[in-house]
């Protein structure tokens, strides 16, 4: 197992044999979130891969930047992945 951790509060932790890539593309510095992607071997037709995201959003912090972050990383996923399907995991507080 190895573990994806970008930020302070949050990790994804995934099986060495599992082919997943953090995308580092959608980071924000004020936001704790990690978005990866799964490849697995055999795929159904119409799901050419799955992003999972994980989002941390500490009871304080600003409520409109991580709905924001999260919005505006939806947006582009599915533009640059139409075909992927989406895990949006984490702890919202809300």
């Amino acid at each position: 197992m190895f573990s994806l951790n970008f930020g302070g509060g949050i990790v994804c932790y995934v099986h060495s044999t599992l082919q997943c890539r953090l995308l580092t593309a959608y980071h924000c510095n004020d936001v704790e979130s990690l978005w990866c992607l799964y490849r697995a071997d055999r795929m159904p037709r119409y799901l050419s891969h799955i992003i999972i995201g994980v989002i941390y959003h500490p009871p304080n912090s600003k409520e409109h930047v991580t709905v924001s972050h999260i919005i505006n990383s939806l947006d582009d996923i599915t533009r640059e992945h139409p075909a992927a399907g989406i895990m949006l995991l984490g702890d919202l507080n809300r």
